[in-house]
């Protein structure tokens, strides 16, 4: 049975393997459909790694999450 931390492994296997640009293209979708103050969850959370987004739109978030 597979457990949480399988899941999270094959993820991170997944985000390292396909090209960046699927990549952030996948995330600027997936921030797109959430709402401004979703997406400012995400600015504040991303503010605090290595790769700071310049605003909340979902173009810079994804840049960002992508290059983590």
């Amino acid at each position: 049975m597979s457990t949480a931390a399988d899941a999270a492994r094959r993820y991170q296997y997944m985000l390292r393997t396909p090209d960046p640009t699927q990549i952030e293209q996948a995330h600027q979708q997936a921030f797109a459909a959430m709402t401004p103050s979703e997406r400012d969850e995400v600015l504040q959370a991303l503010a605090k790694t290595s790769e700071v987004p310049s605003d909340a739109s979902p173009t810079s978030l994804a840049r960002s999450a992508t290059w983590l």
